[in-house]
């Protein structure tokens, strides 16, 4: 009998040690998934997640809302991607929520112009460390002169790279300023 008691007792030592593993592990991907969603800025690019959050952005706008023409720098002192996103003549202002479908877009003049600069990027040329968005949608819920708010999911390269050479890009950009 005593025998089966101390069995019993170490199978459940045993068990909860396991199950504490499991559920530490849980709570830290649960931990990151909730910062990752809760950043201002989020960006997935070459199997890397870029996030900034809105307390240590250091953006930067152009806003000519007259001549609609709207230009956004967005970055932080500690991160090795700034991002920017640039809109001329789109009228998006008059249209929110509102998506452009790249390259079609953009057919004649640049309208919608969306880059990211990664600058750990591992290329030969440093004008490859420029990702441009090159097809995909970008989707715009809010643009205000202290917000914006949008969704961008497609396909870039670097600046000089051949189109062959595209990888996804996705990512959301939700920040005041």
């Amino acid at each position: 009998m005593k025998l089966y008691v101390t069995l019993v007792s170490v199978l459940l030592l045993i068990n909860c040690k396991n199950s504490n593993k499991t559920d530490a592990t849980d709570l830290t991907q649960t931990n990151q998934s909730k910062t990752t969603s809760k950043a201002a800025v989020l960006l997935n690019m070459e199997g890397e997640t870029f996030t900034m959050s809105q307390n240590d952005l250091n953006p930067q706008q152009k806003l000519d809302f007259e001549n609609d023409n709207l230009q956004f720098n967005i970055y932080t002192n500690e991160s090795t991607v700034s991002i920017n996103f640039n809109l001329n003549k789109t009228e998006a202002l008059k249209n929110i929520p509102v998506s452009y479908t790249i390259p079609e877009a953009n057919s004649g003049p640049i309208k919608v112009d969306l880059s990211f600069f990664n600058k750990n990027r591992d290329v030969e040329k440093r004008t490859n460390k420029r990702v441009v968005f090159k097809k995909g949608t970008i989707t715009i819920s809010e643009l205000t002169k202290n917000s914006l708010e949008m969704k961008f999911v497609g396909e870039g390269c670097g600046m000089m790279e051949r189109s062959d050479a595209q990888f996804p890009i996705s990512g959301h950009i939700n920040i005041t300023f």
